[in-house]
């Protein structure tokens, strides 16, 4: 039971991180001058916060040191960008339609990072 309980909390926390990320880059982009680029960096920026402390405390109820799972975290989020960049190039070295780029990673990435995050960011 508490595997589903961490699943669920994962995809919702997901979520959330994503709204995030897009609520606050648009934000941004329609309200203020800044570089799309670095509208796009603060939005990630605060998706990635509410991805650590949303899975820590929430999906994972860590309670270790925080300075350390953060640290693992990152390494988690570049697996993830390193995962996604490979997809594409997948997807693009085979002229593959843009939907199964967006299909793949979804299928991929959040399997492999929930698997990352409980056995490693956030283990007891």
């Amino acid at each position: 039971m508490q595997l589903v309980r961490q699943l669920t909390l994962f995809g919702i926390v997901g979520v959330a991180a994503t709204l995030i990320h897009v609520g606050v880059a648009s934000v941004l982009l329609v309200s203020t001058t800044i570089d799309p680029y670095v509208s796009n960096v603060v939005g990630a920026g605060c998706a990635m916060t509410v991805s650590f402390f949303g899975n820590a405390r929430l999906t994972f109820l860590y309670e270790g040191r925080v300075t350390a799972a953060i640290l693992r975290f990152l390494a988690q989020t570049g697996l993830s960008l390193a995962l996604t960049t490979l997809i594409l190039y997948f997807v693009e070295e085979n002229a593959y339609p843009v939907w199964t780029y967006a299909l793949l990673v979804t299928a991929i990435v959040p399997p492999i990072s929930f698997l990352v995050a409980k056995s490693w960011v956030f283990r007891a």
